[in-house]
């Protein structure tokens, strides 16, 4: 058995991608990320596998059982997609041209506004969908079939979704080092009107990530839906770290 993690950009999959590594050792965990592998998508993914890889983790999108003769096991962590798409803006204006191999990227955030950018770039534009349908054309019904076969998680509950991949996968439990969190509130800087106009890119995304997120609450321990409802997630990720390394 191969457990494969589908890492959708912004939501949180860098964390657990460390996490995973440090549990298993790096050694047993292929990681598929750079823009010379994202073009190769998943077919250059099986030559690299071997007797003993248990994850494999990167950009890409479902189906790369078909490429496998081991029984592939899918996870993934979706995200609110009005703040994914928001996070994802941000981070590429806040990178160096040393930080990243597309330029032409980094300059059209650092000078567009957010919903030019968005247009300009079909590759954002209900992302989530396309990486659970395995196609290109967003396949919406695809995803929702797909998520039959994909331990799905969100990330406002990314603690307890990784409590959970560690008791199915019979992992140690470790401490939890948090990465690409910018502890930032984007409410203030991007209003209700914004949100309305990045919602039409992401309509499939918002269908997929609501069903989902509905599964997940049905499932959460009342204690941690309580503390949803009080406190914002980047605030729940920073206390959560202090009492961990306390």
């Amino acid at each position: 058995m191969i457990n494969v993690f589908l890492h959708i950009p912004k939501t949180g999959g860098t964390t657990l991608k460390d996490l995973l590594a440090r549990s298993v050792g790096k050694q047993n965990v292929i990681t598929w990320y750079g823009a010379n592998k994202f073009k190769q998508g998943i077919h250059g993914i099986p030559q690299h596998v071997k007797p003993h890889t248990q994850w494999i983790i990167g950009h890409f999108n479902y189906g790369l059982h078909e490429l496998l003769d081991q029984d592939v096991r899918y996870f993934c962590v979706l995200r609110d997609p009005i703040e994914r798409l928001i996070s994802n803006y941000e981070f590429t204006r806040s990178r160096t041209p040393m930080e990243t191999d597309d330029h032409s990227v980094l300059n059209a955030a650092k000078h567009m506004d957010i919903i030019y950018f968005v247009a300009a770039h079909p590759g954002l534009h209900n992302e989530q969908t396309r990486y659970l349908s395995g196609t290109h054309s967003n396949d919406l019904e695809l995803a929702f079939k797909h998520l039959d076969s994909v331990i799905t998680g969100v990330q406002d509950f990314l603690p307890d979704y990784i409590a959970n991949i560690q008791k199915i996968c019979h992992l140690k439990r470790r401490p939890l080092i948090w990465r690409n969190q910018s502890g930032k509130s984007w409410k203030d800087i991007y209003p209700d009107n914004i949100r309305d106009e990045l919602s039409l890119f992401v309509n499939k995304d918002i269908a997929l990530y609501n069903q989902v997120k509905n599964q997940v609450v049905k499932t959460t321990n009342p204690s941690t839906k309580q503390a949803m409802t009080k406190e914002p997630l980047y605030s729940r990720l920073i206390n959560l770290k202090a009492k961990l390394f306390s």
